[in-house]
């Protein structure tokens, strides 16, 4: 029997994808929980413009953002044509936090 994944866990996998086109060296993993979800990208490597050009593209498998002042999450770029996550966090974790090793 083949095991769906999540729309969080579906977006983890292309956003690896992503990152190997643009030879990223990344770790994604997705979390779901009550009442949300979200999804983790380290980046341990590649350059700059790459990463840049990650987090453009990336942004599209977020649904949405979070209001502080109100205290409320915003559906602000919900799509019924990809899977989405409710928060997407890409963290720079190359060595010298800039370059990286590429």
């Amino acid at each position: 029997m083949v095991r769906k994944l999540s729309p969080a866990a579906e977006v983890a996998r292309l956003l690896k994808q992503l990152a190997k086109k643009l030879d990223l060296k990344v770790s994604a993993r997705s979390k779901n929980y009550s009442m949300g979800d979200h999804v983790s990208v380290d980046v341990h490597s590649g350059l700059d413009q790459n990463l840049k050009q990650f987090r453009d593209q990336a942004s599209i498998y977020k649904y949405g953002h979070f209001n502080g002042m109100e205290d409320i999450y915003v559906s602000s770029n919900s799509r019924d044509d990809i899977p989405q996550t409710k928060f997407l966090f890409i963290q720079d974790n190359r060595p010298d936090g800039r370059l990286g090793n590429g």
